[in-house]
């Protein structure tokens, strides 16, 4: 749903290659942000943006895939409502997520959630 700033593609591999069941899931974090006032009044799935994770995920479950999620705003910073959702999809899909990998606070460190 790239009108919204997230969206699926395949995982692709040096080379061009396409790694088989392999996707990629760009969020827009943005909207989760606790900081982020446009979004106070749909603190629980601003743009369906956790509707349309939950199906995508979904989605390479059946089909025995795995996923990688990339975002901006680290999910410890998520607003509380759409936050505990986040978590809940990630540890029932925690069989087919990779990993996680987030920017925004300038520093290298790892977070375990």
């Amino acid at each position: 749903m790239i009108e919204y700033g997230y969206f699926v593609t395949d995982l692709k591999l040096p080379g061009g290659k396409v790694a088989k069941g392999g996707k990629v899931i760009s969020l827009n974090t943005q909207a989760f942000n606790e900081g982020n006032v446009y979004a106070l009044g749909s603190k629980y799935d601003p743009g369906n943006h956790l509707t349309w994770l939950e199906e995508t995920l979904y989605n390479i479950e059946a089909t025995s895939g795995f996923a990688i999620i990339i975002g901006h705003i680290m999910p410890n910073d998520f607003q509380d409502a759409s936050g505990r959702r986040f978590h809940a999809l990630m540890e029932r899909y925690q069989h087919i997520i990779r990993f996680n990998i987030y920017g925004h606070t300038h520093q290298q460190y790892f977070n375990t959630i």
